[in-house]
């Protein structure tokens, strides 16, 4: 189990093999049971927060940006 904060940057993980995808977001709530609300910032459901499990979740590194 992870421990993600709130304002921090993630990928999204595939589910059936758990790749990161190039879809970006930002945690915006912690839910019980291990759920995270994220606003997604790319993807085809840019703007739009959704609710996902711990593990579909990957942190990014800030570092290697630009």
């Amino acid at each position: 189990m992870s421990d993600y904060k709130k304002g921090q940057m993630v990928y999204i993980r595939d589910y059936p093999f758990g790749h990161p995808l190039n879809i970006v977001g930002e945690i915006v709530a912690v839910l019980g049971s291990d759920y995270y609300n994220v606003l997604l910032k790319s993807g085809l459901l840019e703007g739009k927060i959704k609710k996902y499990k711990y593990w579909t979740l990957f942190p990014l590194d800030e570092d290697k940006l630009l």
